[in-house]
């Protein structure tokens, strides 16, 4: 079992994404703005009422509007104008052990033919989440001993200027362009379905909190820390709470949709019982989408990647 309310819950209520002196609505429009024309290749995502009441709904990123499976995930969805506008073609990213981010970077670079190059630290079998973007054309996972994962995001960003590429940031964060991709996400879905009353979803670094705030500027917003505590600046005026567990156990209730166990079904249940009418549920991804494109990867979960104090080699080539 987890430790009661694993994570720590700022009482901090600053977004740190909106521009100084800036309202929710101008903030919006400011990301609106700078998002400015690009079409998405995305198809939209589904959206529908919740099997335990019919007058909440879930806007489910696992399937695409008329309930076709989903090329990718939310993640990919907020990512794609920066993928696609990125003026390198070489990009170097560090792939934590879980997270969307990985495979809906890889699924992007393929979509837009850029050259991705994922750098992990070293660990007795690749995880799923790491596996994954060997499922995608150009793709390659490089492991390497580091002291601490901030030795690792130190030695990318070298083996981007050696190489002539771009170090994307860990988890895409502090990246205006990400966050007015999913502003533009929201506007879309309120174009279409209204502006929901609330929305619910699990919380991690807080970006797609902070930027669906912006995005609905009148839903209130709550959410399930499920993988760290929460720092100031990271939710804005949401209502946060700890998950129970922490981050490798599995959620205690498991919705009937595709999701991923140990993230959003975290924050579903507490969704069907305190939601208001009106309120959309946020799945980011599924397990089972990893699993269908690691079916196309023999060999995925015999990778070794241990590696050996002192060898580089991951960093000697592009």
């Amino acid at each position: 079992m987890g430790a009661m309310n694993p994570y720590h819950i700022t009482t901090d209520r600053s977004n740190k994404d909106i521009p100084m002196g800036m309202d929710l609505n101008g903030a919006k429009q400011y990301y609106l703005d700078l998002h400015g024309v690009f079409e998405s290749k995305l198809p939209a995502p589904a959206f529908y009422p919740s099997k335990e009441r019919d007058d909440i709904f879930v806007l489910d990123f696992s399937l695409t509007a008329d309930m076709k499976r989903a090329p990718c995930s939310l993640k990919a969805h907020g990512a794609e104008k920066f993928i696609a506008t990125t003026p390198k073609k070489l990009l170097g990213y560090v792939a934590p052990r879980v997270g969307h981010y990985n495979g809906a970077i890889a699924y992007l670079c393929e979509l837009y033919g850029k050259t991705p190059r994922f750098f992990a630290a070293a660990t007795k079998r690749a995880t799923p989440h790491q596996a994954v973007v060997l499922g995608y054309k150009g793709a390659v996972l490089r492991f390497t001993k580091v002291p601490a994962m901030s030795t690792l995001k130190a030695w990318v960003v070298e083996w981007a200027m050696k190489f002539d590429g771009i170090a994307l940031p860990f988890g895409l964060m502090d990246t205006p362009a990400v966050t007015a991709g999913l502003v533009k996400l929201c506007d879309a879905h309120t174009k279409v379905h209204g502006e929901p009353t609330e929305f619910w979803c699990a919380v991690s670094t807080g970006n797609m909190t902070r930027a669906l705030s912006i995005g609905w500027p009148n839903a209130k917003a709550n959410g399930v820390a499920v993988s760290r505590s929460i720092k100031a600046g990271d939710i804005g005026e949401s209502n946060v709470v700890s998950y129970h567990k922490t981050f490798y156990h599995e959620a205690d209730y498991q919705p009937d949709f595709n999701t991923t166990t140990n993230y959003d079904a975290k924050a579903y249940k507490r969704f069907v019982d305190e939601a208001v009418s009106g309120a959309v549920f946020i799945n980011v991804g599924s397990d089972d989408h990893i699993e269908r494109i690691l079916d196309t990867v023999d060999g995925w979960d015999h990778i070794d990647g241990e590696g050996v104090w002192g060898d580089l080699a991951a960093f000697e080539k592009a």
